[in-house]
């Protein structure tokens, strides 16, 4: 792998810090620890950019305040989370997509996690 740059820094709200970077990985079979990966699940831009496949909700974190989180759903597959966040900048960066300004929806603040 080509290592071609780092994204932000991002503290997720289970308090990890998480540090990505973005590299050019040449097409190979991927092995995961299945301790820690459940599946590798290649996407591709196009999806992730269709805003058909995007959306995001707004809801008060005890501990953080006022939190967004991002939904990019391709298939069967939905990606949220700090990998969303991390998702968002990375396609703001690389690609003419842009978060739109409103979420989609403001949810209660004593409503669960997606899992």
């Amino acid at each position: 792998a080509e290592v071609v740059g780092r994204l932000d820094d991002i503290r997720t709200i289970t308090r990890y810090a998480v540090r990505p970077f973005v590299a050019r990985v040449p097409d190979r079979e991927y092995v995961p620890d299945e301790h820690e990966v459940a599946e590798v699940v290649v996407l591709p831009i196009a999806a992730l950019t269709d805003p058909d496949n995007y959306d995001s909700e707004r809801r008060d974190h005890p501990h953080y305040g006022e939190v967004r989180l991002h939904f990019f759903r391709v298939g069967d597959y939905v990606v949220w989370g700090a990998t969303g966040r991390i998702l968002v900048q990375f396609l703001e960066l690389t690609t003419d997509w842009r978060v739109p300004d409103d979420p989609d929806r403001v949810v209660d603040s004593d409503a669960d996690f997606p899992v």
